[in-house]
């Protein structure tokens, strides 16, 4: 079903242009919450800089993509994947409205070979996936190129790229397979999504560590990373994950948004829960608080007179973050 066209307001001042449906999820979220429901978007607002490159393959209705060009500037730049006629054509339009001539929007799938393939067409866009070679061809689809990571890197002659989003409906495996040299050369903050439908792909963080990425997760409440147990309870809300070579995790650390070393001596595989239970241990939070450094920005605006023992534990109030 075709619906007609209109622009949407979201956060930092951005216009997106979407069907105009609150059937459909990306404009039911903008009309709700005039921006998108990931905590991820937030942080990464934090953590581009002025002139960074980037690329979003998965790019759907562009609200990363919007968000991303936003930061990096006109001294950088944005190539931004999405291989669905229609909502490529919404993105287009979207980069006019806020004119941002530092976007190159590219009509391709991303996969771990070249060619051509079929990309089903949802009325909810962002469920749209690639057939793989030994389904039968649903009837709504769309023909689509397929080239790969390393691919694509030479067609658009990156030197660079300093942060990339991989979220492609299941097809995260054979990106990163595509992308063996770029994953190799260069070095940037990865952030890829692990849910699919119902299924957790957890097995990309053995993929990525086997070429020298470490996973790290996303901390909402603190805005930073830490590290990520594969072998812990999954949350059942997590969508994405992040990685990164230890360079750029040391990059990240000196500006506050990942932590290395857990406190206590618990261990760069220490889970959230470990934490928050060495924490209510503690005679006085203050002294633990002490030895993260990304609460020194904070401290002062707490009142440690207060006792958490009324009606929420550390943990409640860490859990709500």
């Amino acid at each position: 079903m075709t619906h007609p066209l209109t622009v949407l307001p979201m956060a930092q001042g951005l216009k997106v242009v979407v069907p105009n449906s609150l059937s459909l999820i990306t404009p039911y979220v903008l009309y709700e919450q005039e921006d998108w429901f990931e905590d991820e978007i937030k942080f990464i607002r934090k953590v581009l800089e002025p002139s960074n490159v980037v690329v979003d393959i998965g790019a759907n209705y562009g609200l990363y993509t919007l968000s991303m060009a936003q930061k990096v500037g006109a001294t950088g730049h944005v190539l931004a994947i999405e291989p669905c006629q229609s909502t490529a054509a919404c993105l287009e339009a979207s980069l006019q409205e806020n004119q941002f001539d530092w976007v190159t929007l590219d009509q391709v799938a991303v996969s771990d070979h070249e060619g051509i393939a079929h990309l089903t067409l949802n009325d909810q866009s962002e469920l749209n996936e690639l057939v793989r070679g030994d389904e039968d061809d649903p009837k709504n689809t769309q023909e689509v190129p397929l080239v790969t990571l390393d691919g694509l890197v030479e067609n658009h002659g990156l030197t660079r790229v300093d942060f990339i989003k991989i979220d492609a409906e299941g097809e995260e495996a054979h990106i990163v397979a595509g992308g063996a040299k770029f994953f190799s050369v260069f070095s940037p903050l990865v952030q890829f999504e692990v849910k699919a439908g119902n299924d957790v792909h957890l097995e990309l963080v053995e993929v990525f560590a086997a070429m020298g990425y470490v996973a790290y997760q996303l901390m909402p409440g603190l805005s930073a990373l830490v590290p990520f147990d594969p072998s812990s309870s999954v949350d059942g809300y997590l969508l994405n994950l992040f990685c990164c070579k230890p360079d750029a995790a040391q990059r990240l650390e000196e500006k506050g948004f990942l932590v290395q070393e857990l406190p206590n001596g618990t261990g760069s595989r220490a889970t959230w829960r470990q934490l928050i239970d060495d924490l209510e241990s503690q005679d006085s939070s203050q002294v633990l608080l002490h030895q993260w450094p990304y609460a020194q920005t904070l401290l002062a605006t707490w009142d440690f007179n207060q006792s958490f023992d009324t009606d929420f534990s550390v943990g409640d109030i860490v859990s709500l973050m």
